[in-house]
């Protein structure tokens, strides 16, 4: 009698090892299949990342090309006339800017100002009216 209690005992344990077992395994799979999910999620983003960077690099491509030819079949004239659109100046402009503002240094200069005042009046700086006079010594 007392081996068909340990019997008994003995089977009521292995199927309750047995049900463990099954509960942990599907959780297992549960994990490994959220996990699996995700991978292919990743995948997923990683292709379309690629694509997008792939139809900006053509976009780019694309402007940068069509820019070249609208430059390409501007004559000099016309290019000209966009880069005095766009507020750039040509040397010779800069070079009479500076060429006034040299004279006015030197005016002022002879006047008898310092070279601070000079560099007040003018919006410069000190070490530069300094530069500019002895320069032009």
């Amino acid at each position: 009698m007392i081996y068909t209690i340990l019997l008994l005992i003995g089977i009521l344990l292995v199927i309750i090892s047995f049900t463990y077992i099954m509960r942990e395994e599907k959780r297992k799979d549960k994990k490994y299949k959220y996990i699996e999910e995700i991978y292919l999620d990743i995948i997923k983003h990683s292709e379309t990342s690629a694509k997008i960077i792939e139809e900006f690099e053509f976009l780019v491509d694309s402007s940068m090309d069509k820019i070249e030819n609208k430059f390409e079949n501007l004559d000099h004239n016309e290019q000209h006339k966009t880069v005095e659109g766009d507020c750039l100046f040509e040397d010779k402009y800069i070079e009479e800017a500076e060429n006034e503002d040299i004279a006015k240094i030197f005016e002022l200069k002879n006047i008898g100002l310092t070279n601070e005042e000079i560099a007040k009046k003018l919006d410069r700086g000190v070490r530069e009216i300094d530069l500019i006079l002895k320069m032009k010594k």
